[in-house]
C-alpha cells in the first residue's frame, strides 16, 4: 500500500487501509525526503500493523530496503490462511509439492548467483505446477489419471 507521506491521508488512503486490515501489508511511504504530514505509526497500529518502509522516489532513498521488503513479503514462508478452509486432492497436493520444489530449486540457484536458465527453467516448473492445480495446463499424465480415476462415458 503506497501513501504520500507529505499529505495528510484522505478518504480513499483511509479506505484503502481499512480495506487491508486483516491481510498481509507492506505500506510504503513515499516521499520521505518531504515534511511528513501524517504520524502513520498510529493509524497502522490502529489497523492491525503491517511492515513500513520509508522510500524517495526522488532521490531513490528507502529503494533497497524496500526491495527486500517486497522478497521478504512476497517469497517468504510466512503464509496467512487466517480463517480459510483449503480442500485439495491427492494430484492437486502432488503439484503443490512440485512447484514448491522447483521454486526451492530455483532460489537456491538464484542464491548461487548460477546462470539465469537454471533459474528460469525451475520457475517454469512451477508455474507449470501450479497450472495443473488451478487448470491452466493439463498434462497427458492427468489426463489419463482423470480417465483411470472417473467413468467418462458417453
Amino acid at each position: 500500500l503506497v501513501l504520500d507521506v507529505s499529505q495528510t491521508l484522505d478518504g480513499q488512503d483511509l479506505d484503502l487501509i481499512d480495506k487491508t486490515t486483516h491481510k498481509r501489508r507492506l505500506f510504503v511511504l513515499n516521499k520521505s525526503d518531504l515534511p511528513h504530514k501524517t504520524k502513520m505509526d498510529s493509524i497502522i497500529n490502529k489497523t492491525g500493523g503491517g511492515r513500513v518502509v520509508e522510500v524517495s522516489a526522488i532521490n531513490g532513498s528507502g529503494i533497497k530496503i524496500l526491495e527486500k521488503a517486497i522478497f521478504d513479503t512476497v517469497i517468504s514462508n510466512i503464509v496467512v490462511a487466517e480463517n480459510t478452509e483449503v480442500m485439495v486432492n491427492l494430484r492437486q497436493k502432488e503439484s503443490l509439492l512440485k512447484a514448491k520444489d522447483c521454486l526451492q530449486r530455483s532460489l537456491e540457484s538464484a542464491k548461487q548467483r548460477m546462470p539465469d536458465d537454471f533459474v528460469t527453467i525451475d520457475l517454469k516448473g512451477a508455474v507449470s505446477a501450479l497450472g495443473e492445480v488451478t487448470g491452466e495446463t493439463v498434462s497427458e499424465e492427468i489426463i489419463n489419471r482423470i480417465f483411470e480415476d472417473f467413468c467418462v462415458g458417453k
